[in-house]
């Protein structure tokens, strides 16, 4: 786990908390969109964090000893995917040109999500048995 929070800076992390503060601290679209663009760390952030990363221990507590790393690689290949599949499905909800996402959020043609895809659920085959 800290390799994965090392490797990546905690960025996804990161982004998660984002989401906890936006959707915990206000209803309105603008406000949870200004609440995730702050760089402060709220309540809802902490309590998030802390969950995931107690959800993650446990996960991994709860798996043979044997399993961990491939469980490790296969996770975090797969997990990649997901936001693939986000870009690709739904439309960017920032209507304004000040975020730095928005030229990656333009749209996926169906042959990147393929080979997205493919390099995301390949990792797969190293658990035992493979989880096809």
């Amino acid at each position: 786990m800290s390799a994965s929070l090392w490797t990546t800076g905690a960025f996804h992390e990161d982004g998660f908390a984002d989401t906890c503060d936006g959707f915990g601290g206000d209803w309105s679209k603008e406000d949870i969109l200004r609440i995730m663009k702050d760089s402060r760390l709220g309540a809802y952030g902490v309590i998030g964090i802390l969950l995931v990363l107690l959800l993650k221990y446990n996960a991994l507590l709860s798996l043979p000893v044997k399993l961990v790393p491939p469980a490790l690689i296969a996770g975090h290949a797969t997990s990649r995917l997901l936001p693939v599949l986000a870009i690709a499905s739904m439309r960017y909800v920032r209507q304004d040109q000040t975020s730095k996402a928005r030229p990656v959020a333009g749209g996926i043609s169906l042959w990147q999500v393929i080979i997205a895809a493919i390099f995301a659920l390949l990792p797969m085959l190293l658990l035992d048995p493979p989880l096809w």
